[in-house]
């Protein structure tokens, strides 16, 4: 089974700081401050959106929709995060235990009719966003039921698991343009997924970009991708006994 293609290893959710202070004058957490030269949001209200009512994937030619060039002026727009059953397409529909299809069980769904949505976003960098020896990402933070995704025209991947993120290394794509270029992130949104399966227990039906697009850069090297961090403790588990604390953390060389 295929879950996704081209992503990044999940991690830990992980911020450079940019050398502002995390703590106030009482040690009490300040709040999160989006630094524009390490992290541009993509979210907003401004998505360009078209809903392919009745067709497949495999009916429209990604040129006509995902392509950089792509003349989109006269879609319609779409805000991210949502779902576009909120936004007046298709109805909401809430399952307790059946599919909202008709199929074999365990097997797959009927493909034959999979409608879907393309979302895209138009973007330029800020002219103090860091991108000398960095590593520029962006990722979906929630995308139902499935989604493809191409920035400039260019296939990033593929990603299924509608709870998770999706992220992408968009580096070489970003570094290969001007700093002043205008980009483009296309999103093609399936409704339907196998992993449906494991995703429909008591529950409302919603496709869409439903969680935040973020864009932001890493330094390429010695940097934490990830960390755990878990205890052991001695039995019996009482007042009196001991416990240690490990930190697993992996580095980028």
């Amino acid at each position: 089974k295929i879950l996704s293609r081209n992503t990044l290893r999940p991690h830990s959710f992980l911020q450079e700081a940019g050398g502002r202070p995390l703590l106030d004058d009482h040690g009490e957490i300040l709040p999160e401050v989006p630094d524009p030269k390490l992290r541009l949001d993509l979210s907003g209200p401004d998505w360009k959106f078209k809903y392919f009512n009745g067709k497949s994937p495999q009916d429209e030619k990604e040129e006509s929709y995902a392509g950089r060039e792509v003349q989109d002026s006269s879609w319609s727009t779409a805000p991210v995060p949502s779902n576009w059953q909120t936004q007046g397409v298709e109805t909401p529909v809430y399952t307790n235990m059946a599919f909202p299809w008709t199929s074999i069980p365990i097997i797959k769904p009927s493909f034959k009719r999979n409608p879907f949505a393309v979302y895209r976003r138009h973007f330029k960098l800020p002219g103090t966003f860091l991108l000398e020896n960095r590593q520029v990402r962006v990722v979906l933070h929630g995308v139902s039921a499935a989604c493809y995704v191409w920035l400039d025209g260019q296939l990033l991947g593929y990603h299924q698991d509608s709870g998770q993120p999706a992220e992408f290394d968009v580096t070489s794509i970003i570094a290969s343009d001007s700093v002043t270029a205008e980009h483009v992130l296309a999103v093609q949104v399936l409704k339907y997924s196998d992993g449906l399966y494991i995703e429909d227990q008591d529950t409302w039906w919603l496709n869409g970009i439903y969680r935040d697009v973020t864009l932001y850069s890493v330094p390429a090297a010695n940097v934490i991708q990830d960390y755990r961090l878990y205890t052991k403790v001695d039995a019996p588990y009482d007042e009196g006994a001991d416990a240690e604390v490990h930190l697993d953390v992996a580095v980028s060389c």
